[in-house]
């Protein structure tokens, strides 16, 4: 896919950006820019196993890994997000989305939302205000090279689908 828009409200949920939650909730018609999202997902056996998935807005890079079950219906996929730009109260962790596929269920990654809260822990033991420190953000994320992901897409077979 190549442009296009997405709730800014989903953009800030995804890599859980507190701050621009708040600041976002009850405007629901702000948007953000979606640079382009591709999937090369190979199929065998009925299971869909995703060996490259981006998907990439103006604020987050999203790296998609896992695979869907189509004999049982199933699927475990983990949604990796990595924000663009530095940011506070930010509790960035993957996303899991698993269980079956007619009622999926989505929920933060505990593993690093623990470690998050053991240093917030940790720091709030020395001084409280140092807890805030444990939600900072780098912005580790990147621009994808959309023109190149989505010229291995075509070259591959990926067709746009005509409106």
């Amino acid at each position: 896919m190549d442009g296009g828009e997405i709730k800014a409200l989903l953009d800030a949920l995804i890599p859980l950006q507190v701050g621009e939650v708040v600041m976002l909730l009850g405007k629901d018609n702000k948007k953000v820019r979606l640079r382009c999202a591709v999937a090369d997902i190979a199929v065998q056996n009925g299971v869909a196993k995703a060996e490259q998935f981006v998907v990439d807005t103006d604020n987050t890079q999203i790296k998609v890994h896992g695979d869907v079950n189509f004999a049982n219906e199933a699927m475990d996929l983990e949604l990796d997000p990595y924000p663009k730009e530095a940011g506070i109260l930010s509790l960035r962790t993957p996303i899991v989305v698993g269980g079956e596929m007619a009622q999926p269920e989505a929920k933060p990654k505990m593993g690093p939302l623990a470690a998050r809260a053991a240093v917030a822990i940790g720091l709030a033991a020395i001084n409280p205000a140092l807890a805030i420190l444990a939600t900072l953000e780098n912005g580790p994320g990147k621009d994808t090279d959309c023109g190149k992901v989505l010229a291995e897409a075509r070259a591959h077979g990926a067709r746009k689908k005509q409106s």
